[in-house]
């Protein structure tokens, strides 16, 4: 196996420092390609273009994998320019034109979750609402609708009777009840506030007055 070459030597240390590397002179582009393949950073690479203008035409395949690599789906841009030598202004506008979509992507997002989290507080306020003054939110769900509780308290006769209409005789007969109710009612309040030895006269006392009441009418038939 043949000795390494002095360029390869230099090629290998030159690569183990390449974060270091930011001007490559006058040296063609193929010596210093190997080397060059090992930036990961674009600006680097802007840099030494701009240190040794001569490599800027071959440096098209860099700055290619740099726009697979960092460009959300580049193969949809156009990403191929007129002059070899502007590939790093293609991959500049690639990157702008990204930022702006990212920028406008997450203003939609802070804006739909802005409106999320004012939904759920209203809901929130409205929950607490209810629970504070159940009465309130009560009386106000009975006011939005026709729908009347059904309380037998609120009809006159109870649901599902059908209700009675009186006639003439039936409203007398009714006035006649309530009458003899009522003089029941009192003669009960009377018997309730009379002495018990004082019943027992009025009992006998009664009882003669029916006797002689009997009497008369027995005495007229005859």
């Amino acid at each position: 196996m043949p000795a390494p070459s002095l360029l390869d030597m230099t090629r290998r240390r030159l690569q183990r420092s390449i974060d270091l590397v930011v001007d490559v002179g006058d040296i063609p582009f193929h010596v210093l390609e190997p080397v060059l393949k090992k930036i990961e950073n674009p600006k680097q690479l802007r840099e030494i273009e701009a240190n040794s203008p001569h490599i800027a035409e071959d440096t098209g395949p860099l700055w290619f994998n740099f726009i697979k690599r960092d460009i959300q789906n580049w193969e949809k841009k156009p990403h191929k320019p007129r002059n070899p030598a502007m590939w790093c202004k293609v991959y500049y506008k690639l990157s702008r034109e990204q930022e702006e979509e990212f920028a406008a992507q997450q203003k939609a997002l802070k804006a739909a979750l802005a409106k999320t989290e004012q939904e759920r507080k209203k809901n929130t306020s409205k929950l607490l609402d209810r629970a504070i003054d159940p009465v309130k939110h009560r009386r106000i769900h009975l006011s939005s609708g026709p729908s009347v509780t059904r309380d037998p308290r609120n009809y006159t006769y109870m649901p599902g009777e059908q209700k009675k209409r009186l006639t003439g005789r039936g409203i007398i007969a009714k006035i006649q009840h309530q009458a003899q109710a009522s003089v029941s009612a009192r003669r009960s309040n009377s018997l309730m506030n009379v002495p018990t030895h004082l019943l027992a006269s009025r009992n006998r006392s009664l009882s003669a007055a029916e006797t002689v009441i009997a009497w008369t009418f027995s005495d007229r038939r005859r």
